[in-house]
């Protein structure tokens, strides 16, 4: 389960939008937010790893979430959720507990 190159990219990132945060308005972070997920989960789906790309999606509707959702407590528990569920994919994923749904049987044709 170690980090790669767009682990360390993304931290990163996270941490500069997290810094610019005090500085910028909210609508402003939670886009910059929602573009760099989304930009990632493009880049995992690209590297085959459809369910690192599913958690970087999830947590693309939560940034969007911050701009879109009313405050209060339901959209709080909301992105809550969506930002637990994303992690929970990408952890199971880089433990092996998903499936692996690209991966050819043994023994398949080129058709």
């Amino acid at each position: 389960m170690g980090l790669d190159r767009l682990d360390l990219i993304a931290i990163a990132s996270i941490f500069g939008i997290v810094g610019l945060s005090t500085q910028v308005p909210r609508p402003f972070t939670a886009a910059m937010l929602g573009g760099l997920c989304c930009s990632l989960a493009t880049w995992r789906l690209y590297g085959g790893r459809p369910w690192e790309a599913t958690a970087w999606l999830v947590w693309t509707v939560a940034a969007i979430g911050l701009i879109v959702f009313p405050p209060g407590a339901a959209s709080t528990v909301g992105i809550l959720a969506l930002i637990v569920t994303g992690t929970g994919l990408l952890l199971a994923d880089r433990l092996s507990v998903l499936p692996a749904v690209w991966a050819r049987p043994v023994g398949a044709d080129d058709r």
